[in-house]
């Protein structure tokens, strides 16, 4: 089963994008999610089964619709997708012939759903924030069918025993300091809308492991450190293009700018080099524009107050030149560089737009994610943890106690088996 997403979709004098069309193994067309996802789209409209009691006493159940958002409709699909192939395996186990579960999701009963929910999906999850958005999701989708006249009414729930069990797996937390790549997908769509600037700042915590601070240490120009001189972002990208074969590139990030100023260095991807160079060359060129007109707007102010004698500064305003990669974007300080906090300032932001995350994540779970992907790959690489537990104390700046990882190292163990079940590696 694969999802084919239409660039547009025109009805009514309007255009709709990402319109998801569903097909299974055979190409052929899968008429219930498809006509959900398009009826959605279209309509932006949730459903809600109200439970209501009447005079006579007779439980009644009416539909209440409410207000759909395209993200909260995007958060819905991959769980709808998960739950297609989970009845596409019993098809194929059973060697089911059309019509099959695939095709026929309206015939499944709130018992066989529930098991789904609980007993096949719930044991690959530690994250009760995630199992409730697939609930909510086939909520919705069987809810659009219940008031479309397609199926039976629906009642689907989380049992109390799978939410004791997730609970015990994670310790009791109710936050996981792991972003999955379906969040980080949602991250990366709201990022976009607002600017690239915002979506790399996102991929320097998840990407490269940089603390919210660090950003400020991300400079364009070469730089000093002592008497050494170290590449400046335009000299990696330079090198990137002079090194088709290459994938990595160093950058060594100042102790000025890291914890307990501990300087190290940083690998930027060629994919990141490539957004970097998007990002000088446009948004950042653009605020910089801004600002400096701004400043010599005001300053212009200044000396005709001052011809005219009245009362105002006698400092010169003018626009303070910078190397940082990353500027403001607001009209007080455009194009000026960022503040230490703009980093968890932009994460908050945008999490508080996806209303399915878990709204205690921070920035800073952006580099527990990075360190948790790192851990894994380096322990598949090596076979060993302890070596795999090295390369990440170093990668992230933490201190070695007699040459081995301390604590604040070691937890990424314990991420790392949520993140295998998350993305059921």
């Amino acid at each position: 089963m694969k999802i084919v997403k239409l660039p547009s979709y025109d009805f009514g004098g309007y255009s709709y994008k990402n319109v998801c069309v569903f097909l299974d193994c055979e190409g052929r067309l899968i008429m219930l999610p498809t006509l959900f996802t398009l009826s959605s789209r279209v309509n932006l409209v949730s459903y809600k089964v109200d439970k209501i009691e009447g005079r006579n006493g007779v439980i009644e159940f009416r539909v209440k619709e409410g207000d759909l958002s395209d993200s909260t409709l995007d958060a819905y699909i991959p769980p709808i997708k998960k739950y297609l192939l989970y009845l596409e395996s019993i098809d194929k186990e059973q060697k089911t012939e059309i019509p099959s579960l695939l095709h026929g999701s309206s015939h499944a009963s709130s018992k066989f759903i529930n098991h789904y929910i609980n007993e096949v999906l719930a044991p690959k999850l530690n994250n009760i924030s995630t199992l409730n958005v697939h609930v909510a999701a086939l909520t919705f989708f069987y809810g659009w069918m219940w008031n479309s006249g397609l199926c039976e009414r629906m009642e689907l729930k989380l049992k109390v025993r799978i939410k004791q069990e997730i609970s015990g797996r994670t310790g009791g937390q109710d936050k996981i300091s792991y972003l999955s790549r379906e969040v980080r997908e949602l991250l990366k769509k709201e990022a976009n809308k607002t600017s690239l600037r915002d979506f790399l700042i996102l991929k320097m915590g998840w990407s490269v492991g940089l603390r919210a601070k660090e950003n400020q240490g991300l400079l364009i120009n070469d730089f000093y450190v002592g008497n050494k001189k170290c590449d400046g972002l335009k000299t990696l990208i330079a090198k990137m293009k002079s090194n088709e074969n290459k994938e990595y590139f160093q950058y060594h990030l100042s102790s000025k700018f890291t914890k307990n100023s501990s300087q190290r260095q940083v690998y930027l991807s060629r994919n990141i080099l490539k957004l970097i160079e998007r990002y000088i060359d446009t948004e950042r060129h653009t605020h910089v524009e801004m600002g400096k007109k701004i400043m010599q707007e005001k300053e212009e102010t200044r000396i005709s107050k001052l011809k005219k004698g009245l009362n105002t500064s006698r400092s010169p305003i003018k626009f303070i030149e910078h190397d940082s990669l990353f500027v403001n974007m607001d009209n007080v300080f455009i194009g000026q560089k960022i503040s230490s906090g703009c980093a968890s300032n932009v994460f908050t932001k945008i999490r508080k737009k996806i209303p399915q995350m878990n709204q205690k994540l921070s920035y800073h779970d952006c580099r527990h994610t990075f360190a948790t992907e790192l851990y894994h790959s380096m322990k598949q690489k090596t076979g060993s943890s302890n070596a795999a537990l090295l390369e990440v104390a170093i990668r992230l700046g933490h201190s070695l106690r007699k040459g081995k990882p301390q604590e604040v190292t070691t937890k990424y163990i314990r991420l790392h088996g949520v993140m295998v079940s998350e993305e059921q590696l």
